[in-house]
């Protein structure tokens, strides 16, 4: 097995990417494989994957998230809010690309990003698949922002999009579970 986010989008890029389908059709694919062994989802046959979006999405998304945590670990977060929302911008669409993501969530991202400005940086989907939470970075004071955005998705789509601020104390509070993979 294959685990594509141990590489760097480089060597990917240069060593595999060109081997990799762009798409394959789920007829093909039961054709060559045979199926799978995931018991919970299933191949489609008359639906196209878009194999290599969703080869480059770990590759690159553990890019990302490494860089994103250099910046935080620097302490250069404050002045690097613009490259952290522009890696959150990139997360969201590689994951769209790979036919995860949803229209509502697409349209939420896209909103935040038109409206930028001094209190907005970025936005991605989080959470499950084919819909879930999109986290916004922004200065603390951006209520009225995010208001905005929730409004002009409400009048868009009819839905008026749940909205909560803050953060948990996470693995401080709750503790975490280390997972060895032999």
């Amino acid at each position: 097995m294959v685990y594509w986010q141990k590489f760097n989008p480089e060597e990917f890029e240069f060593e595999y990417a060109a081997f990799v389908p762009a798409r394959i059709s789920g007829a093909e694919f039961l054709k060559v494989y045979g199926g799978i062994t995931d018991r919970v989802t299933e191949v489609d046959p008359a639906r196209d994957y878009p194999v290599l979006a969703a080869t480059r999405h770990p590759v690159y998304e553990n890019a990302r998230v490494k860089s994103f945590a250099e910046i935080l670990r620097g302490g250069q977060a404050v002045d690097q809010t613009r490259v952290l929302g522009d890696l959150m911008y990139q997360s969201h669409e590689s994951y769209s690309q790979c036919g995860l993501g949803s229209d509502g969530t697409d349209r939420i991202v896209e909103l935040v990003q038109r409206s930028a400005g001094e209190d907005l940086y970025g936005a991605k989907i989080t959470g499950g698949g084919s819909g879930g939470t999109v986290a916004v970075l922004s200065e603390c004071d951006a209520a009225a922002s995010i208001a905005r955005i929730a409004d002009r998705y409400s009048q868009l789509t009819g839905y008026r999009p749940y909205v909560f601020t803050g953060s948990s104390p996470g693995s401080v509070a709750f503790g975490h579970l280390k997972l060895v993979v032999n």
